[in-house]
C-alpha cells in the first residue's frame, strides 16, 4: 500500500510484540484448561471440555492461517496493493468466524461455571 509523505515505514521485528503478549499466553492457558477440564468431575465438565475444544480449534486456525496470513500481508504491504486489500478483506471476514468461536467457548465455560 502506498504511504503518504512523511509517514515512517513500519519497523521490521524478529517476532511481533503481540506474539509474546497475547498468542503465547493464551495458548498456554488453553492447554492448562485442557488438563484441568480433563481431570475434573462434575456436571460442568462436558461444557468445560467443549469450550476448550472450541478454543483449541481457534488456536489451530490462529497458528495455521491468521498469523501467517497477517505476516505475509505485512511483508507485501508495499507491493501489490490490490492483492493486499483482497487478502486483508478475506482475513477480516474469517476473523469474524474466529471471534464467533471464541464467544461460543466463553458461553460454554460460563455454563460450566454455573453448574458448579
Amino acid at each position: 500500500m502506498t504511504r503518504g509523505a512523511g509517514v515512517a515505514p513500519i519497523p521490521r521485528q524478529r517476532a511481533p510484540f503481540w506474539v509474546f503478549v497475547t498468542t503465547i499466553p493464551l495458548t498456554l492457558m488453553v492447554l492448562m484448561n485442557l488438563v484441568a477440564a480433563w481431570s475434573t468431575q462434575g456436571p460442568g465438565r462436558a461444557w468445560w471440555l467443549a469450550a476448550v475444544l472450541v478454543i483449541l480449534a481457534e488456536r489451530a486456525a490462529t497458528f495455521g492461517f491468521f498469523i501467517p496470513t497477517m505476516l505475509r500481508l505485512q511483508r507485501a504491504a508495499s507491493s501489490a496493493e490490490t492483492a493486499v486489500r483482497a487478502g486483508f478483506a478475506r482475513w477480516t471476514r474469517l476473523n469474524w468466524l474466529r471471534n464467533l468461536a471464541t464467544l461460543v467457548a466463553w458461553l460454554a465455560v460460563l455454563k460450566a461455571l454455573s453448574l458448579r
